[in-house]
């Protein structure tokens, strides 16, 4: 816990604030120019990808609630800064770290295999 405390109070000491123009708030996002989309992606996954969506009905999921494959595709946000890095070391095998990887950079079933090499 202590360790957590410490934590954010270096991170207070280390914010700095970032001055942007004001004319930023105004701006839409771009709407990409290929048309050749499935339709998943342009009724479910675009909305989603522009923070709309939860104002998609249960009816534009599947019922099985699976995601196409193959979707990456569309989907260039450039969300990380960093791209994460495994480390044998630092790893107990709870697979959280793949599960949140923006990029599928992290690969669990790769684990064993990897730490075997080395």
């Amino acid at each position: 816990m202590e360790k957590n405390w410490g934590a954010v109070d270096a991170t207070l000491d280390k914010i700095q604030e970032i001055l942007y123009p004001k004319s930023w708030a105004q701006l839409t996002p771009e709407i990409p120019k290929e048309t050749n989309e499935p339709d998943f992606v342009k009724k479910v996954m675009r909305p989603m990808l522009a923070q709309q969506g939860d104002k998609l009905p249960v009816s534009a999921f599947t019922p099985a609630g699976i995601f196409p494959t193959a979707t990456t595709k569309y989907e260039k946000r450039g969300v990380a800064i960093n791209i994460p890095e495994w480390k044998m070391e630092n790893c107990i095998q709870c697979n959280q770290c793949a599960m949140v990887c923006p990029h599928a950079a992290i690969r669990p079933v790769l684990a064993g295999t990897v730490s075997a090499n080395f």
